[in-house]
């Protein structure tokens, strides 16, 4: 009887065991702003671009600065975006001079908890390239993950805004620290589904454990378009929280 109640409480130690052991590795990634927050990013982009546009590579460097500016009653989350420290270099030439204007430029987004856009007000409208704007962005699983799983977002098109519809891949990998924060690292692939150039990404984010900002980004996109009928071949973004 003592043989069989040691073997008994043997088991239920390695059941408890590896149910922690589940749980350990299992990491719920969710955004929780608060108002008043304030996170800065160093972000650098570098474009190839057609040359029979008569350009050929554009490398734009910038720092952004977010601020949580309410949260409203029915849980949609507005961001108050602002740009400063331009640099803008077109084929080695030093441009800079033409962002001033980028200097007054502010966008008002409105989020939904998960992620979800749903609207942007900015003072410069021809600035944002909705296209671009979907292919960065981010949709929170609605559940715990564990390395290696993997949840969907899809949307169709809206001719309204000139985009496409697209479907986005997250893959939840591991988390790990970045420089003072513990992040989730996950891989986003994006990919539009129609369209005569359709746009594709893959990117790898980390996002904070503790709240689900973004530390860090990179991210490359094919056949990118940055501007009204201007598309990059290629593009690689470089995004670093600063603050």
């Amino acid at each position: 009887m003592i043989k069989i109640r040691m073997l008994t409480l043997a088991a239920c130690v390695i059941l408890v065991s590896a149910a922690t052991a589940v749980a350990e590795q299992t990491a719920r990634i969710q955004w929780k702003p608060k108002v008043g927050d304030v996170t800065k990013y160093r972000m650098k982009m570098n474009l190839a671009v057609d040359p029979a546009m008569g350009v050929e590579e554009v490398e734009v460097a910038l720092t952004i600065t977010d601020t949580v500016k309410e949260i409203k009653g029915d849980g949609k989350i507005v961001i108050e975006e602002s740009q400063s420290d331009f640099s803008l270099m077109v084929d080695g030439l030093d441009m800079s001079e033409m962002m001033a204007d980028m200097m007054n430029m502010k966008v008002t987004s409105i989020f939904l908890p998960n992620g979800t856009l749903v609207s942007i007000e900015t003072n410069m409208p021809e600035m944002v390239q909705n296209r671009t704007v979907e292919a960065m962005a981010f949709i929170f699983p609605d559940q715990a993950v564990r390395p290696g799983e993997t949840w969907t977002y899809t949307r169709a098109g809206d001719s309204n805004k000139g985009t496409f519809a697209a479907e986005t891949v997250f893959k939840y990998e591991k988390t790990e620290k970045v420089d003072k924060w513990l992040a989730h690292k996950i891989i986003v692939t994006f990919r539009e589904t129609e369209g005569a150039l359709p746009m594709s990404s893959t990117a790898t984010i980390w996002l904070s454990a503790d709240n689900g900002d973004l530390v860090k980004g990179v991210i490359d996109i094919k056949n990118m378009e940055f501007g009204p009928g201007m598309t990059a071949d290629s593009a690689q973004i470089q995004l670093t929280r600063i603050e």
